[in-house]
């Protein structure tokens, strides 16, 4: 039975690579991923939303593709997030095939872009979650 690895990264912009390689018999998942045209099979998600102060609402966010700043070709992946609760996050996430009972290595490289000037409290957080 086929599973899905699913790779989150946070504030990932631009050009990425991944690649998995199984140890024992060898197999390999290779992408490269400019947004040129698409999403290209990746979704924008968020978590830890809610606005401050309770109500049910939610802070301003998004996902969107865009030709702000670009490293590869003319597009890249906007992530907005107005951070009014502090804990709100922001990102896109991709399956990629994968077997039970195999390790893999991963290989991400991306490139970040920031309009923020000064000091900004953010994290860029880049992995992988086995469901």
């Amino acid at each position: 039975m086929k599973r899905f690895c699913i790779l989150v990264a946070a504030l990932l912009l631009s050009s990425t690579f991944f690649s998995a390689q199984a140890v024992g018999p060898a197999q390999e998942i290779m992408g490269s991923y400019s947004f040129e045209n698409d999403m290209e099979g990746w979704t924008g998600t968020g978590v830890d939303l809610e606005a401050p102060g309770g109500g049910g609402g939610s802070i301003p966010w998004s996902v969107t593709r865009s030709q702000d700043i670009a490293y590869d070709g003319n597009t890249s992946v906007r992530l907005f997030m107005r951070n009014d609760n502090d804990g709100g996050k922001v990102f896109i996430e991709k399956s990629f095939p994968s077997e039970p009972d195999q390790i893999y290595q991963v290989h991400l490289h991306y490139a970040f872009a920031s309009r923020e000037t000064g000091l900004v409290l953010s994290q860029i957080i880049a992995g992988v979650l086995t469901k």
